[in-house]
């Protein structure tokens, strides 16, 4: 894997596997570790991480388009108790840190990964902001800011940061019920409140999808808001503005969100702590699928943390177990096809968990290929149909559909979907 440079991240930690997760639309090769028991203080104890982001090095010539930025490595954190967890590579055991956080830094609630390597964790209890880096796979403040309050440029209870790319930090506050925006310079300079659109109470975690990041497809910035203690999820603009809220098609009547990510093409994926799974959704919030197990096929316990890297299409979750990691797969949703004795063709329809280049063809029962209907057609969202016209003196019985998709992402080197149906023909009306 010449292009894949995270392989010497987990050399020696990871096992390879031919296993196909059995939810549609994740697929996976590999399993990343970590035991929930650590070593800390000289006693094992479980330490589960409350979130975790992928940690780039700076982007160099940016003016010419070389962005082959160092990785750097993986950096989570715990809030019971406060560490800061960081895997780099070619070390063999992660880096546990209590950095003798002083009283100012309490509670680590969420931390973001900005594309020029630094890193920002928001404290929950301290009321502020730390922005550090990673130095010789270490965590390593650089800057703590914030005070305390409920007016304007205070913070109340932090539970989510984002960077955007123009140096904009956006703040979520739950004490506070509002989302503050400050300039690089850390000054405030507006807020979002609830409104009757949407009045926004208890906020759990926030989320941004940066069009103007380099990794991103989707060129439109947003806001993934978790609300409501984890029972609301929405989407809105950097301005307020509601974009779009979980469609009727959900099939869980209950759950508790905790955290989300946005991939390359803006789709989103949220951790449900109740369900124990992960859901994703398109960039309009239509439901597309629930994964359920890890890697190793076993069910997943209270997942927490999830992360992307947008560029290779590969992820990872933090749960009770460990951290796992995953390759971002696709599959059909919603498949119907037939054969159709009045227009006397194969018709049949079917969306994408994840766009794809989508191959169609049509094979008889000895597998030989009567007729390829589309060929490595890229497609994104759009529901997806195609139609077989039965040839003149065509005598078969029974002929197969098959659909392969390959991702988009580097990962299409390594796996293709493929899926069948077979379909049976009323020979008596091809006349």
């Amino acid at each position: 894997m010449k292009n894949f440079i995270l392989m010497i991240l987990f050399a020696g930690l990871i096992r390879a596997q031919s296993t196909t997760w059995i939810q549609p639309g994740f697929e996976q090769t590999q399993h990343m570790w970590m035991d929930a028991l650590n070593q800390f203080d000289g006693q094992l104890q479980p330490v589960v991480l409350a979130d975790l982001v992928q940690v780039n090095g700076p982007f160099t010539d940016i003016q010419n388009e070389k962005l082959n930025a160092e990785i750097r490595g993986l950096v989570g954190i715990s809030d019971t108790p406060d560490l800061v967890w960081s895997r780099v590579p070619g070390s063999t055991w992660p880096f546990w840190q209590a950095p003798n956080f002083p009283v100012r830094r309490r509670g680590a609630s969420d931390i973001f990964s900005a594309e020029n390597g630094k890193i920002y964790i928001s404290w929950r209890w301290s009321h502020n902001l730390s922005e550090a880096h990673l130095e010789g796979g270490r965590f390593v403040e650089d800057v703590v800011w914030g005070q305390a309050g409920r007016a304007d440029g205070q913070l109340g209870e932090p539970v989510s940061v984002a960077v955007t790319t123009k140096g904009d930090y956006v703040i979520l506050e739950r004490l506070n019920n509002r989302i503050s925006i400050f300039n690089a310079q850390h000054v405030f300079q507006r807020a979002i409140y609830p409104t009757r659109q949407f009045p926004m109470q208890n906020p759990v975690a926030m989320t941004l999808h940066d069009g103007d990041a380099h990794w991103t497809n989707l060129r439109e910035s947003f806001l993934v808001i978790i609300d409501a203690d984890g029972e609301r999820l929405v989407c809105m603009s950097l301005e307020g503005r509601i974009l779009s809220a979980v469609k009727q098609g959900f099939p869980f009547k209950t759950y508790k969100f905790v955290n989300a990510t946005t991939d390359y093409y803006g789709c989103v994926y949220v951790t449900d702590t109740l369900n124990d799974c992960i859901h994703k959704f398109d960039p309009d919030l239509n439901y597309l699928v629930s994964l359920a197990l890890t890697p190793d096929g076993e069910p997943m316990i209270n997942p927490t943390g999830i992360t992307l890297d947008n560029r290779y299409g590969q992820g990872w979750f933090s749960d009770s177990t460990g951290v796992h990691y995953f390759w971002v797969g696709t599959d059909t949703l919603n498949w119907r096809t037939g054969f159709s004795t009045l227009k006397n063709a194969v018709m049949g329809a079917f969306r994408l968990t994840e766009p794809a280049y989508v191959t169609v063809s049509v094979k008889n029962e000895s597998g030989q290929v009567l007729a390829i209907l589309m060929e490595h057609q890229k497609f994104l969202f759009d529901t997806i149909k195609y139609k077989w016209p039965i040839p003149w003196g065509f005598d078969g019985s029974t002929v197969q559909l098959e659909v392969q998709l390959t991702p988009t992402y580097a990962s299409r080197k390594y796996f293709t979907k493929t899926v069948k149906q077979e379909i049976t023909i009323d020979a008596s009306s091809n006349h």
